[in-house]
């Protein structure tokens, strides 16, 4: 019976990188469960930071959506405009119309 050696140590090191993080994690967790109060504080500064910014990006949106509502009510709506055009072409568009 044949054994091949590369697989051996391919399955070898899947299982130390994967072992390595198993026990990462659990060191991880053990250290937050020792340190409960800056935990505490830690997953509260990371809700805040969400919040703020879902609330940013609402706020954002909004206060856009209103500009553009009193623009259109001041100068009503318009498709287009033409900067440093001659007097030419101000006829052609207009023809065209």
């Amino acid at each position: 019976m044949l054994i091949n050696v590369k697989k051996i140590k391919i399955y070898n090191s899947i299982f130390l990188i994967y072992g390595r993080e198993a026990m990462l994690r659990k060191i991880a967790i053990s250290g937050t469960k020792g340190r409960k109060k800056d935990t505490f504080i830690f997953a509260f500064l990371v809700c805040l930071s969400f919040i703020f910014t879902v609330l940013a990006t609402v706020f954002h949106a909004s206060s856009e959506g209103t500009k553009l509502e009193q623009r259109t009510a001041m100068f009503g709506s318009w498709d287009a405009a033409y900067l440093d055009v001659g007097e030419e072409n101000i006829q052609k568009f207009k023809r065209k119309r």
